[in-house]
C-alpha cells in the first residue's frame, strides 16, 4: 500500500486554501515544473493519481472546458471553476512584467493565495533573490507583513509570530461582530467551536 499524506491549510477562500496546501505537499516540486506527458493527459484525468491536479491545471491551460473535465474526472465542477479561476488569474500575471504589474492585479492574485515564491516563479526569477523581489514589488504597492493580534499576548512564550500580508493600503479596521452564530468544524481534539 501506498501512503498518500495529507496537508491542512486554511485560508479566506478555498483557492487560497488549495495553494496554502500545494505548497504544504513539501513534494520538492515547484508548481509548473511537474513533467506531463500530454499523450496520457486523458488516462491521467480519469484515474485518480497524486499528480491529478497538475494535470487537471495543464488541461484547463490547454483549453478545456470545465464542463469536459468534470465529465471526464467526476470532480464536482464547483472546484473545477474555482482551479480555472486560479489558472485565469496565473496567465493574467504572466501578461504583466513584475516591474508594471497593476497594484489591483497584484491584490487580487496575494488574496487569492499566490505566495511570493510562485510569483517570482510566473515572472521567471531565478535566483535567491527572486523572492526578495517580489516582497520589495510588494511593499512598493503599499503591502506590509504585520503580526496578528493575538501574538502580543504571547510574546515571551515559544510560540512563533503567525505573519500575513495585510491586503489593505495602511488602514487598519476592526471587523464589528456579527449576531450571527460561526461555527468551526475540525478533526481531532476540536469538534465544534461555537463563537
Amino acid at each position: 500500500m501506498k501512503s498518500v499524506g495529507e496537508v491542512m491549510a486554511i485560508g479566506r477562500t478555498f483557492k487560497e486554501a488549495l495553494l496554502k496546501g500545494v505548497r504544504a505537499l513539501d513534494t520538492g516540486k515547484k508548481v509548473g515544473s511537474e513533467k506531463i506527458e500530454p499523450k496520457i493527459l486523458t488516462q491521467r484525468l480519469v484515474t485518480p493519481h497524486p499528480e491529478r491536479l497538475s494535470y487537471v491545471r495543464y488541461a484547463l491551460r490547454q483549453g478545456h472546458t470545465v464542463k469536459q473535465l468534470a465529465k471526464m474526472t467526476s470532480i464536482d465542477p464547483w472546484f473545477l471553476y474555482q482551479l480555472k479561476e486560479i489558472n485565469d488569474m496565473q496567465l493574467e500575471l504572466e501578461k504583466h512584467p513584475m516591474e508594471s504589474i497593476p497594484t489591483e492585479v497584484l491584490r487580487e492574485a496575494k488574496r487569492m493565495g499566490f505566495s511570493d515564491g510562485r510569483l517570482a516563479g510566473v515572472w521567471r526569477l531565478d535566483g535567491k533573490g527572486s523572492q526578495e523581489k517580489v516582497r520589495h514589488l510588494r511593499k512598493k504597492h503599499g503591502f506590509r507583513r504585520c503580526t496578528s493580534g493575538g501574538i502580543r499576548a504571547r510574546r515571551n512564550s515559544k510560540v512563533s509570530p503567525r505573519i500575513f500580508t495585510r491586503l489593505t493600503r495602511k488602514k487598519t479596521r476592526r471587523r464589528r461582530p456579527t449576531e450571527e452564530k460561526s461555527s468551526f468544524w475540525g478533526a481531532g481534539r476540536i469538534v465544534l467551536a461555537r463563537y
